[in-house]
């Protein structure tokens, strides 16, 4: 449909024999294409790529702003604490925020996870294994969510154990 085409390219978790197929395309681009390298460690790139790109850097932005753009967009409403969570949840990324806000499954996911976790200990391992591989596997595409809350689940049980200071809970509503 259009005269341009746009492909976005995920370069962190490309393969160095697969960036030196991409360097021809690079080097002699067809008119009617545009690529966007997404990368978050230009050490993964190899240099050929790098001289042949501009490179633009985004910076997260801080809590401050992050509060005052969640607030000016539907997250007056929500209490502090989740409001921090999903601050440091979407890594000072505002529309990742903004969409998690108003994913209407995303804190059902996050009470799952702190339940299942919280639960692990009287729970068997049929119900275990058998319930949560099916939840896992109905919420296949949000997997790195839900690692994600896993991870920062457990790491909340051990900061608290270990230093028993609300500064270092991420899940501080919980």
């Amino acid at each position: 449909i259009s005269a341009k085409k746009v492909i976005i390219v995920n370069a962190d978790k490309t393969m160095s024999d697969c960036q030196n197929l991409m360097l021809k395309s690079l080097e002699e681009p067809d008119e009617h294409l545009v690529y966007i390298l997404l990368c978050s460690d230009t050490s993964k790139l190899l240099r050929t790529i790098l001289s042949r790109v501009t490179e633009l850097n985004f910076r997260e932005y801080n809590d401050e702003q992050m509060r005052s753009i969640l607030k000016q967009n539907g997250a007056s409403d929500l209490d502090e604490d989740k409001i921090s969570f999903l601050i440091t949840f979407s890594s000072g990324i505002p529309g990742k925020a903004l969409s998690l806000i108003n994913d209407p499954d995303f804190m059902e996911e996050r009470e799952h996870i702190f339940n299942l976790i919280m639960n692990i200990p009287k729970m068997g391992y049929t119900d275990l294994l058998y319930d949560e591989f099916n939840y896992f596997d109905k919420n296949r595409d949000k997997m790195d969510e839900l690692l994600l809350l896993i991870i920062w689940t457990f790491g909340d049980i051990a900061a608290a154990i270990a230093v028993p200071d609300p500064e270092n809970i991420k899940n501080s509503d919980k």
